[in-house]
């Protein structure tokens, strides 16, 4: 009797500890993922306005156990594309799942299906199976290359590169009241692609292409590839940092970078002025001399240009970002720029 009593109790703990280790869900709602079930997945992706890449996966499964964190990873990737792709995940282990998953013929674990999920009574398309490497990059390009071929009503997104005379005189052909970040790169290069859709929700500016040599040599006078090239209203143009290797990476870090120019200055002037207030001092508006000086700060720590004299365009691209200038000859900046004229900032491509 003792043993049989061992025995239960053996099981018993097995059992717990299996669950505890094996069944908890793979994905919360803390993750950058939508998690379907049965109940919700029709009114979640079926006839919706952007794409979905969606996981099938059982809590289970050692194979998908494995993946999540790279799941995890591409959806945190791409969280700022979510107005045209959805990343997403259902488990199958679950027994309120199981018809939706079959509904989708997977058959193994983990399956991703990614496409535009349609679901009527004379046309359905339950997305394809993805079948390519599942690295988060090269899933990511396998966004790009889909929404590419596919489109979207609200990428207003052209993924084309500028050709020549277009970018002769950008700016006038254009007339956009905002800075173009131009990204020099190979045909065959994501960095531009992935840039026009982390900042497609950014008012304050635009993304092109440019693959052409003879551009690329002469009037922006870019020596290796890729290079981005901010353009400035009048036509004058400051190359950005970029010397990182890994793909994935280098998009992460000008996204960053061009992100100094459009939130830093005017986060840095909040919080300066949350710490006058606690000091009992008057608020100061934002002016042209406030915004140089904390784009000098920002630029300064990330090291952002080799010369301190070429911050006088990103001074004035900052503070048209905040509102603050209204005609750049009112920017006058000239002492300060000659103050760090002097203070050489190194640059770690070299």
């Amino acid at each position: 009797m003792k043993c049989n009593w061992l025995c239960i109790l053996t099981v018993y703990v097995f059992i717990c500890y299996v669950f505890t280790v094996y069944g908890n869900p793979l994905y919360s709602p803390m993750d950058k993922i939508v998690l379907l079930e049965n109940d919700t997945i029709s009114t979640a992706i079926y006839n919706s306005n952007f794409a979905w890449f969606v996981e099938f996966y059982s809590s289970w499964c050692g194979h998908c156990q494995s993946f999540a964190p790279d799941w995890k990873r591409l959806a945190t990737q791409v969280e700022g594309w979510n107005s045209v792709i959805q990343v997403a995940a259902i488990d199958c282990a679950e027994a309120r799942n199981l018809g939706t998953c079959e509904n989708f013929g997977i058959q193994g674990y983990p399956t991703l299906k990614l496409g535009y999920i349609v679901f009527g009574p004379k046309h359905k398309d339950l997305g394809t199976v993805y079948t390519g490497d599942r690295e988060p990059p090269e899933m990511q390009h396998a966004i790009i290359d889909y929404l590419e071929a596919k489109g979207n009503p609200h990428m207003k997104i052209d993924f084309t590169p500028i050709s020549r005379k277009m970018s002769d005189n950008f700016s006038e052909k254009m007339r956009l009241p905002k800075p173009v970040a131009l990204v020099f790169e190979s045909n065959s290069s994501y960095l531009g692609k992935e840039l026009m859709l982390d900042l497609m929700n950014n008012p304050k500016i635009m993304v092109k292409r440019v693959v052409n040599d003879e551009v690329r040599k002469t009037k922006y006078k870019v020596t290796r590839l890729p290079q981005v090239v901010l353009v400035l209203e009048d036509d004058q143009f400051v190359h950005l940092k970029f010397c990182i290797q890994k793909h994935q990476e280098q998009s992460l870090a000008l996204h960053s970078e061009l992100s100094v120019f459009f939130k830093n200055a005017l986060k840095e002037h909040r919080r300066m002025e949350e710490e006058r207030q606690s000091q009992g001092l008057e608020a100061k508006p934002m002016s042209c001399t406030i915004a140089a000086n904390i784009a000098l700060k920002v630029a300064k720590k990330h090291g952002l240009f080799k010369l301190a004299s070429k911050f006088y365009k990103l001074f004035l691209t900052a503070a048209h970002a905040v509102g603050v200038v209204k005609n750049e000859r009112s920017f006058s900046l000239l002492k300060i720029v000659k103050s760090y004229s002097r203070n050489n900032i190194s640059d770690p491509c070299r």
